[in-house]
This record gives structure tokens, C-alpha cells and sequence, in this order.
């Protein structure tokens, strides 16, 4: 979804609207760049309707979204976003990534926006995914990425 730290760990069950289809979105109330709270709609992927349901069937909670895990027991109730970059750098650890401890939460919305350059999405609709308001601001967010305009 490229979404800031705090807008993930803020989403509740209520916020994700499944269609009958098999897609669903979301509803993200407040974000850094949103200070009025008017909110704005976010897709999610098939892959992550399927991550999602399964994550959901796992869960006793009905609030929140994402909860701190104990005891392999998901808690209802919200989830810190420092808790998230550690989760975040413990899964990059298991999968055997060198650089691990370099990634910080952000790197979600860093890699959301690189990738979506890379299938060949348009500057404007990488920008509503991730809630971007200039083409500056994106721009920070690409200047790294491994992509010629000039293949493909």
C-alpha cells in the first residue's frame, strides 16, 4: 500500500473494504501529508487480498489491523511503529539480507514506489498509490532506482 509507518499500524479491521471480486481497499484516515483527515482510498494487490484474508483468519482481534504478537497470539490493540521497523528488519534478517540493519520503515514506501517504476507505472498513478503530493517529493523516492526509461 506504501504506507508510512504510522498510517499501518493506525489501520483497524473496519478500514478495508473487501469487494465480491476478490479485491478489496482500504481506508486511510490521517497521514503526514493529510493534517485535515480527509483520508484518501488505497488498492490493494490480489496477492495482498490473499496475505490479508489469511492474516485475518489468524486473528482473534476485531480493531486493529496489525497488534503486537505474543506468544504466537496476535493482540488486539495497536502496534507501535518502532515495533513495525523491528518486525520489518527481523523478517529482512530471516530471509538472509546481508544488509538487514541498514533498512528503516520507510523502506516499504521506498520500495512500493521503486517497483511500481519499474512495471512501468505513470508518474501520477505511483503518486495516488502512495499519497504523494509533488513530483519532488517523489522524486527523492526514485532517485536511486535501477530503471532506464529507454528498455522495455
Amino acid at each position: 500500500m506504501a504506507l508510512r509507518r504510522s498510517e499501518i499500524v493506525a489501520l483497524r479491521v473496519s478500514d478495508v473494504d473487501w469487494n465480491d471480486v476478490g479485491s478489496a481497499r482500504v481506508l486511510v484516515r490521517r497521514g503526514k501529508s493529510d493534517q485535515s483527515a480527509r483520508g484518501r482510498v488505497v488498492w490493494l494487490t490480489a496477492t495482498s487480498v490473499l496475505v490479508l484474508r489469511e492474516w485475518l483468519d489468524q486473528r482473534n482481534g476485531e480493531q486493529f489491523l496489525f497488534g503486537p504478537v505474543y506468544g504466537n497470539v496476535v493482540i488486539d490493540r495497536v502496534l507501535n511503529p518502532v515495533s513495525l521497523q523491528r518486525a520489518i528488519k527481523r523478517c529482512l534478517q530471516e530471509i538472509g539480507r546481508d544488509k538487514y540493519f541498514c533498512y528503516t520503515g520507510h523502506a516499504l514506501r521506498v520500495g512500493a514506489a521503486q517497483e511500481l517504476l519499474r512495471m512501468g507505472r505513470d508518474t501520477a498513478g505511483i503518486m495516488r498509490a502512495g499519497g504523494w503530493k509533488s513530483v519532488s517529493t517523489l522524486a527523492r523516492y526514485l532517485e536511486r532506482a535501477e530503471h532506464s526509461v529507454w528498455c522495455g
